[in-house]
């Protein structure tokens, strides 16, 4: 029972694989270079929830899917690919979508991009409306001055509110996130429409779209999308509702 990830990069990228491999079997029950090793846990079950051939795949499918997307998640490169075969015959790829935040819009669920390295440790409040920059504002990562600088924003510059934690708003487009500004640089602009309906502070979620696609020895194949999340504790998970944190 065997099977290795493919990398892409020629034979630079299949020595690194093999060194990898050699590397992890020093290890009992270790991983490397994104090699699975048989009889190791699937990390991300639930991969294939949604796969029309879901029935057909083998547990070696679904841990190949799995730690595919693992070693996407580790490298967190928007449009990277993954590839990988088993030994029963199975093969497929996993590209890894951009960072979104879920949890945020109490309507509709919407996945809202975001920067992969957003802070989502807190609880964050409603807020509404338009906002505009009284000055050069440097919109962070986190809700402290000790968090990295995401993009500064030029004075008189108009963002949205997305939420707010004490003085400092996660502010963005009306179709992205840029990070959190304090409250005292930015001054109400009037208009907007509410992106949180009310209730009671809510941590969102830093998911990951994952676009998977699988070739069975028996010709099957099939093509499909599956949200995965971070968890608190910096692991990942697919959730078991998509869209919902």
């Amino acid at each position: 029972m065997k099977f290795t990830i493919l990398r892409a990069g020629g034979l630079a990228g299949l020595a690194l694989a093999a060194l990898g491999f050699l590397a992890a079997c020093q290890t009992p029950g270790g991983g490397g270079g994104g090699i699975f090793f048989p009889g190791g846990p699937i990390a991300l079950p639930g991969l294939d929830r949604g796969s029309s051939i879901q029935a057909s795949l083998s547990d070696q499918d679904r841990a190949g899917m799995s730690q595919a997307t693992m070693a996407l998640l580790q490298t967190g490169q928007t449009n990277a690919v993954q590839s990988w075969r088993t030994g029963n015959g199975g093969e497929g790829t996993a590209r890894l979508g951009a960072p979104v935040l879920i949890g945020l819009d109490s309507v509709s669920g919407a996945p809202i991009p975001a920067p992969a390295d957003i802070d989502t440790s807190v609880p964050l409040e409603s807020a509404t409306g338009n906002y505009v920059a009284t000055k050069t504002v440097n919109v962070r990562l986190g809700p402290s001055t000790a968090a990295p600088v995401a993009q500064t924003l030029a004075e008189g510059a108009l963002v949205r509110a997305y939420a707010k934690t004490g003085e400092w708003l996660l502010i963005g487009a009306a179709d992205s996130i840029y990070g959190y500004a304090h409250g005292s640089l930015l001054a109400a602009k009037g208009g907007g429409d509410p992106v949180l309906a009310g209730g009671k502070a809510r941590r969102p979620r830093l998911c990951r779209d994952v676009s998977l696609s699988v070739t069975l020895a028996s010709g099957q194949r099939d093509l499909w999308s599956q949200l995965v999340c971070k968890r608190d504790d910096g692991t990942w998970e697919v959730p078991s509702e998509r869209g919902l944190s």
